[in-house]
């Protein structure tokens, strides 16, 4: 099944509250590595996957199950899993898994020698949701070929015949592709801005070029 990721929703704390976490609590702790700390857990570096559970016996049809690294730690709330299905549908997006940062939260000693119970946040806006670019363009280096300006061929003259161009200009972007969410988090969105540093650049050494040619040409005639 095809994973694809979300756009970070840039709130803190993240935006959407998972439910069900307390019958979730023992792959919570496998999955945070929590050992009964005093001061439990408030992390928000976790990579969580939305999972369509169609054949819950509880909402089946409707129900959006909450997994990290493999383990259900809790489930999207009735309504929130049918506006997430229904953005889903908006999206094209059929029998796709989502992904998105989370943060963990709890675990910790309460005043009355309780133990605080663990809560789930997602790092996704469902009035707003949005897939990272890189989820809908191809995996593979970018390549950006720009033809070369056409210029009216002169009459062939043995004094003003030139070669005919073979190659079309190349700009040189730099690749974009990796994988791993630290890969989408911070490498990419520097070379995103390189590549369009370089295609800024690049337009405008075109656009003088052309801009010579046309020069040249008016003061010959």
């Amino acid at each position: 099944m095809k994973i694809v990721r979300f756009q970070s929703s840039y709130e803190e704390p993240y935006p959407l509250q998972a439910v069900g976490e307390a019958s979730y609590r023992e792959e919570i702790e496998e999955v945070t590595g929590y050992m009964g700390e005093e001061e439990g857990i408030n992390a928000d570096d976790f990579i969580a996957h939305l999972i369509l559970d169609d054949r819950n016996p509880v909402a089946p049809g409707v129900a959006v199950a909450v997994d990290i690294d493999g383990k259900t730690v809790g489930y999207l709330s009735t309504p929130n899993a049918k506006i997430y299905r229904a953005k889903l549908t908006e999206l094209g997006l059929l029998d796709v898994v989502g992904e998105c940062s989370a943060s963990i939260k709890g675990g910790f000693t309460k005043k009355d020698l309780s133990i605080a119970d663990f809560g789930v946040r997602l790092d996704i806006d469902l009035d707003n949701l949005k897939l990272q670019p890189t989820t809908i363009l191809p995996q593979r280096p970018l390549q950006t070929v720009i033809p070369s300006v056409p210029v009216a061929q002169p009459q062939p003259t043995p004094a003003s015949s030139k070669p005919a161009q073979k190659n079309a200009a190349k700009i040189p972007f730099i690749p974009m592709k990796g994988k791993g969410w630290l890969y989408y988090l911070f490498v990419l969105p520097i070379v995103a801005s390189l590549n369009l540093l370089i295609l800024f650049i690049a337009g405008i050494w075109l656009a003088t070029k052309w801009l010579a040619e046309r020069l040249a040409n008016t003061v010959k005639k």
